[in-house]
């Protein structure tokens, strides 16, 4: 990665109160125009480092920070496709013929019937992944690494806000037709990396 480019700005932090949002966000048409797609992430993010810290993506307790998910599963599991779904899980409509079981996080198959550790994250477009937010922890430098695995052209693959009015400084990592764009706004109004 020796591609790196330095923006240098009149601002040294920027602030975030909401949570990190990894393959999407909890409410997608509210943050739609600030990242530049309606779509959530649909592939695999193998591994997240934000300041030389790495995240582990199992739900939160001895070992893991992930505090909330939805759908998420392992990457080499398939979509759920019953609508007996188990474990806390809800079926949502997909089309006029198909379910889908929306597992909650640690719990995953086709009823949401197996335990998962999850350690390589999948995300089915339908699902994200909240992690502790930024917080005040980001000041004059940020680096932010991770390895992705995209299965679709377009979606959210990051996004942490300040608030959820979408109002306030925020970043925002996404691909769009195949490309990655960072957008953010560090109070002087949005901008973004393509």
């Amino acid at each position: 990665m020796s591609d790196l480019l330095y923006i240098q700005g009149n601002y040294t932090r920027i602030t975030f109160r909401l949570n990190l949002f990894l393959g999407g966000y909890s409410d997608m048409p509210t943050i739609q125009n600030r990242v530049g797609t309606r779509h959530q992430f649909v592939g695999c993010i193998q591994e997240l480092r934000i300041n030389g810290q790495r995240f582990d993506f199992r739900p939160s307790g001895p070992v893991g920070q992930a505090e909330f998910g939805v759908n998420v599963g392992e990457c080499s599991d398939g979509v759920c496709d019953q609508v007996n779904c188990l474990n806390g899980g809800t079926c949502a409509v997909r089309s006029a013929d198909q379910h889908l079981c929306l597992c909650p996080l640690g719990y995953h198959g086709d009823s949401c019937e197996k335990d998962t550790p999850v350690h390589i994250p999948y995300f089915s477009g339908h699902s994200y992944l909240e992690l502790p937010g930024l917080q005040r922890s980001v000041l004059s430098y940020t680096d932010i690494e991770m390895v992705v695995k995209p299965m679709s052209h377009d979606g959210t693959i990051l996004y942490n806000g300040y608030s959820s009015d979408r109002r306030g400084d925020f970043i925002s990592l996404a691909l769009e037709n195949g490309h990655m764009v960072f957008r953010f706004d560090l109070g002087t109004g949005p901008a973004e990396i393509r």
